[in-house]
């Protein structure tokens, strides 16, 4: 009580202290840096794999919580680079007396990350031989494509070069060109090198 008008002393009265009112504390909220390193080979998923936590801040004194990620997801399960990704969170307890209760950070974030094409082997690749013709043109038929995910299929050419027009025993390079095949295999998802 204070001293008011009209004569009015605070030392004149006394008042109770009242319970029972009730009020609420929201959790503080905390900011996060954006996740980085976010990267993996195509896998036929769009689940995020691997993902560096971004910086947590904005805590009360001393204390810390720790966040987590409880899951990822890429916008689509193809390989391309700035992809847009979703990455969720959780909070736990941390250090200081940090208790996550307290705190709040949005459930999650978006942000880019990449998804890098399969290299793939091939086996049984065959060359012909020619009669002289003046250039280095060689007939290749491309063999068997291994280490698809799952059922996917992909078709495969290959167009072949002599090292040296001129007759004799050559050394030959065929370069290779992935079609997309059955089961939804597409080729952006692959890479094969030349041999």
């Amino acid at each position: 009580l204070a001293n008011g008008d009209n004569g009015g002393l605070a030392g004149n009265y006394s008042l109770a202290d009242t319970t029972g009112l009730n009020a609420t504390i929201t959790p503080k909220a905390l900011t996060i840096g954006a996740p980085t390193g976010i990267t993996k080979t195509y896998d036929g998923s769009d689940a995020v794999t691997n993902v560096t936590m971004g910086t947590l801040s904005g805590f009360v004194g001393d204390e810390t919580v720790t966040a987590g990620i409880t899951s990822g997801t890429y916008g689509d399960k193809n390989a391309g680079s700035n992809k847009s990704v979703t990455v969720n969170y959780s909070l736990t307890d941390g250090t200081g007396g940090g208790k996550a209760a307290n705190y709040s950070l949005a459930s999650s974030s978006v942000t880019t990350g990449a998804i890098t094409p399969k290299a793939l082997t091939i086996t049984g690749t065959t060359v012909s031989g020619k009669t002289y013709d003046g250039t280095t043109d060689a007939s290749v038929t491309a063999g068997t494509l291994s280490g698809l995910v799952g059922t996917e299929k992909l078709g495969v050419t290959a167009a072949g070069t002599f090292s040296s027009k001129d007759a004799g025993a050559r050394t030959v390079t065929a370069a290779y060109t992935l079609a997309n095949g059955d089961n939804g295999g597409l080729a952006g998802n692959y890479s094969l090198a030349d041999t």
